[in-house]
Order: structure tokens, then sequence, then C-alpha cells
């Protein structure tokens, strides 16, 4: 699973996440290729309009701007809205990941799009049955809803700063019509003693309005 802000039905996944129908058992980056699709058999110079993402815009913005003719730019919300736009009557080109693209069906315009290499993805492998036992190295990762304007999260940072424990990063999701505005990501290299660990955890809990571990578990390379 792609765990990031640009993935698609990123909402979905948290919730169960929150919900602790799974933990994150590991841990690979991943740098993804791109297929450009057409529902017509088109050359690229004929395409008209280009439909993507924000996120995939950005990850292959060196090949958009390498096209030589004029294209109109659509931005979509998701890949769904992508292949709803790729009609048989309209030289309509779609970017997509390429296992997406394969199972379109569609002409391939052009394979093997890669984007710069500082657009890895974060792509994480969940288990209902957590597996492991903390140890140096490994990452920890929790979900967090903070009551507004109370400054809880400044101060889960300073729980952690002050364990001596290497933040790794952070993320905000906004949601709506939940009981919380936004969930809270927090990765971090915790202690790898797994009682010390225990109370680190309950310590941020104790911040948060919501809250559930997604575990300790290792970064494949």
């Amino acid at each position: 699973l792609h765990l990031g802000a640009g993935s698609a039905d990123i909402n979905l996944l948290l919730e169960a996440l929150l919900a602790g129908k799974f933990q994150i058992v590991a841990e690979r980056p991943y740098l993804p290729v791109y297929s450009l699709v057409c529902a017509q058999r088109i050359e690229l110079p004929e395409v008209t309009d280009l439909f993507t993402t924000r996120d995939t815009l950005s990850a292959l913005r060196n090949w958009v701007l390498s096209l030589s003719f004029p294209v109109r730019i659509n931005i979509c919300r998701s890949a769904e809205e992508i292949i709803e736009n790729l009609v048989d009557t309209q030289p309509h080109a779609g970017l997509l990941p390429a296992g997406v693209a394969k199972t379109l069906g569609h002409h391939l315009i052009q394979g093997g799009i890669e984007p710069v290499a500082n657009h890895l993805r974060r792509c994480v492998t969940v288990s209902g049955k957590p597996t492991g036992t903390p140890a140096k190295g490994m990452k920890t990762s929790v979900l967090c809803s903070f009551a507004a304007g109370n400054g809880a999260l400044y101060q889960v940072l300073g729980v952690l700063h002050e364990a001596k424990c290497r933040l790794l990063g952070v993320q905000m999701f906004p949601f709506q019509g939940k009981a919380w505005q936004d969930l809270f990501l927090i990765d971090f290299e915790g202690p790898a003693e797994a009682k010390a660990l225990a109370g680190l955890i309950d310590r941020i809990a104790a911040q948060a309005q919501l809250f559930h571990s997604l575990g300790t578990y290792p970064v494949l390379k």
C-alpha cells in the first residue's frame, strides 16, 4: 500500500488503521513507473488533453515540460477520474501508474515514464497480526487527532525530543464529516527496549484526542 497524501483512497486506509484493523509490519521505498495511455490508437503529438493527478504531475514535471507540442493539462482527483475521461471519441490521454494502465486494455502511447529520484514513494505492508519486536533502527508510527488550539502536537514533539528519539516525519491528513478534523501520522525511531517504547507511546497517547499505534517495523532497502 502506498501511504502518502497523494495516494488513492488514503483516507479509507487511515480510517482502517485508526480502527485497529491493521498494523504496519514493514516499509519499503520505491520509485513508481508510469504509462501514458489512450482509448484511441494515436501517437503522442496527437494528444490534445492530458489527464493526471496533481501528485503525478509533480513527480513527472520534467517529462511534461519536455513535450514539444501544445496540450491541455487536466488535474483529476484520482486514477478513477482519469480513467473516466479516456473516451474513444476524443484524443485524450491519461498518465497512470504502469500497473493500473496495463489493466485497462487501452492503447499504450508511451511506457516506462519515471519520475525524478526524489519522488520515492512510501510503500507499507500491513497485517491484522502485528509481528516483530522493537530493535535499534526500526520505525514506530502513530496516528493521532488533537483538540483544536491546545498545542498538543507541540507537546508530543517535545516528548519525543525529551526521550532523545529521532523524529522521522509528521504528515497531516484533513478529514470532513468526522469526529476529528485532521489526522496526524507521526513517525519516529524509538527506544529499542519494549518497555521503554511502550511507556513513550503511552505519553504520546495521553496528549491525543484519538490515538492508535501502527506498530514498530523495519524499513527495507
